[in-house]
């Protein structure tokens, strides 16, 4: 696998799922998650994800960057903590030998929309390096997520422009003021599905497991209810600069 190596130390929150790196069938496959937290001392990083001499699973190195042929893409939704989440599965055959393969899941934030949006864009069979990286905002002094993809030396383009992408609802919940995406998400499963039809499914594990989950009565809640509250980040970035100098704006 092509992966450059992010030296960085950073704190993660990860989901992690008991599994072993094989799926229904009997191929060898390794698992990466993408992680978008980006702050002044902290980088997005694709996490390799193994079993430690404990039984317990975790990071055991962390790139910024990835490369390959795509050969699968699928979508996964779940529940945690009573809200659904929702993330995209992205297979590669190693460019370095053919052989090996290699499994990146994303969860559904700006960083993950803009790789996806990209990947529209790209043929079938074609390689493709993914770079993630920080950026400094032009508007603030945070610093945002970016990716940077390309296939034979060329920047791939995004294939919807920002007039075509859906914008989140900003309201109030009382006081509290809250972002409902539902309108983006639905946007982004579509792109999913479109990459799901061009280049065949992802592998799924044989078993999962995630952390018991309380068990809640509540009333039906409004969309802005459901949303989250506005200083809950999720990746979302401003417009940044590519590394090669071009604008490359995120979508909110």
């Amino acid at each position: 696998m092509f992966v450059g190596i992010f030296l960085h130390t950073f704190a993660a929150t990860l989901i992690f799922y008991s599994m072993g790196f094989s799926n229904t069938s009997t191929e060898q496959i390794d698992y990466l998650k993408l992680n978008a937290k980006t702050d002044e001392t902290t980088a997005p990083v694709f996490n390799l994800i193994k079993k430690g001499p404990d039984g317990k699973w975790g990071t055991a190195e962390s790139f910024d960057q990835v490369s390959g042929r795509i050969i699968g893409v699928s979508r996964r939704e779940g529940e945690w903590q009573g809200n659904p989440v929702y993330s995209v599965r992205i297979k590669f055959l190693d460019d370095a030998d053919n052989t090996s393969k290699f499994q990146v899941e994303a969860s559904y934030n700006s960083l993950t929309y803009s790789i996806l949006n990209a990947l529209l864009s790209l043929d079938k069979d074609a390689p493709v390096k993914i770079r993630v990286y920080s950026r400094s905002s032009k508007t603030d002094d945070k610093m945002y997520a970016a990716a940077y993809v390309e296939s034979n030396g060329a920047r791939v383009d995004w294939h919807y422009q920002i007039a075509d992408i859906p914008k989140p609802t900003v309201g109030y919940v009382g006081k509290k003021k809250v972002i409902d995406d539902s309108n983006v998400v639905e946007f982004y499963h579509t792109v999913v599905d479109k990459l799901t039809e061009r280049f065949g499914a992802a592998s799924t594990p044989q078993k999962q497991e995630t952390a018991p989950q309380p068990q809640q009565e509540s009333k039906p809640k409004s969309a802005l209810e459901n949303a989250r509250p506005a200083d809950v980040t999720v990746g979302e970035a401003p417009p940044f600069i590519g590394p090669d100098g071009g604008e490359d704006d995120l979508p909110f």
